[in-house]
């Protein structure tokens, strides 16, 4: 995907303090980034990747550290500050409880193994820059781990699409896929099958859609056509997420790929989630005057609209997505200075609980 970097502005200068308040809720939402550990309120909760864990805390990565919230969202404690350029695209649990993350441009994947009280380093890359880190990460049936590189560094400079995989609860990770595309979009693992899936960007000859039907031993690719970032599944198929207009495509047999839904305006699927076999897919803003949304399926074929955002410029709208809970919640990062992050239940009338 063109120039994700610039969903993410870096703050220059000095820290401005900024105070609001929010009606929605009753809650007040306020900035605060006082150095050390501490609780932090973001006038827009300006959590970016964010994950539930199983005893329902919200882990969120933000500018310079991850933070950890006990109340739904609201407010954040520093639990991992590395000192590195910008806040991570993935955080993930994986099913011996562990957590990880991965530093934007701090060259590491770094995993917590006493629920997110101390981190370290458990793998890293010597070619490290501020333009590079992992976005995906996913576990396959065998308790195998995937995490995917992700670049926003031009073709001219350098190429990245490594997927690293570990077999030992993250001790060890190796190389298990290493291609000439720009990067990896998103990788994952269908529960159904134990298949392995990842997608490549950007230009049309770096898009694939490449498998792994044997924990990530061997890939190939399955589809050179679509331009593809978020994956997710139901039973019997596979759907992908399109980033040229907000397309999302179904697979039965990794061979034919047929369009399910298309958007009105011009999207692009940056996030998808899936809860009690309901698959949601967040569509951004992908040009200035577009509506961005969360879309919904229990089929693959009939589609509806959860919610809309309001802001309308580039990039504004659910740019990521948690997994769901255990309360059933999902916490949303909206992209842009119009709308809240959110947190969206399946069991709301309306599908959204309300503005964190």
């Amino acid at each position: 995907m063109d120039n994700k970097n610039s969903t993410f502005p870096v703050l220059f200068g000095a820290l401005v303090f900024c105070i609001a308040v929010s009606f929605i809720i009753g809650v007040e939402l306020i900035f605060d980034v006082t150095a050390g550990p501490t609780v932090h309120r973001d006038v827009n909760n300006y959590f970016l990747a964010c994950w539930v864990d199983t005893d329902g805390n919200v882990w969120g990565t933000f500018y310079s550290f991850l933070g950890k919230s006990t109340d739904k969202g609201k407010t954040f404690v520093r639990k991992d500050a590395p000192g590195c350029y910008l806040s991570g695209r993935a955080v993930f649990q994986d099913s011996r409880g562990y957590l990880y993350w991965s530093p934007w441009g701090g060259g590491s994947i770094r995993r917590s193994i006493d629920d997110g009280d101390n981190w370290c380093d458990v793998h890293t890359w010597t070619d490290a820059t501020k333009e590079r880190g992992i976005w995906g990460i996913c576990e396959d049936l065998l308790g195998c781990l995937y995490a995917g590189m992700y670049t926003t560094a031009p073709t001219t400079k350098f190429k990245d699409d490594r997927i690293f995989r570990s077999t030992d609860g993250g001790d060890n990770w190796t190389t298990v896929y290493d291609g000439n595309d720009r990067h990896i979009h998103d990788v994952a693992c269908d529960p159904y099958t134990g298949y392995i899936y990842a997608t490549t960007g950007d230009a049309a000859t770096e898009s694939h859609i490449i498998r792994s039907i044997d924990n990530g031993d061997t890939w190939e690719v399955i589809n050179s056509e679509l331009k593809c970032l978020a994956i997710n599944f139901l039973p019997g198929m596979r759907l992908f997420g399109d980033d040229v207009d907000g397309t999302i495509y179904k697979t039965t047999d990794d061979i034919t790929f047929t369009a399910v839904y298309s958007p009105s305006d011009y999207l692009s699927n940056f996030a998808t989630a899936e809860s009690g076999g309901k698959v949601f897919f967040g569509q951004v803003s992908h040009a200035d005057g577009n509506t961005p949304q969360i879309v919904s399926t229990v089929d693959g074929d009939n589609w509806e609209v959860v919610h809309t955002g309001t802001g309308m410029n580039i990039w504004d709208g659910p740019s990521f997505m948690s997994n769901f809970g255990p309360d059933g919640n999902c916490y949303i990062r909206m992209h842009g200075n119009a709308d809240d992050n959110i947190r969206l239940s399946d069991s709301a009338a309306d599908g959204i609980t309300s503005a964190l």
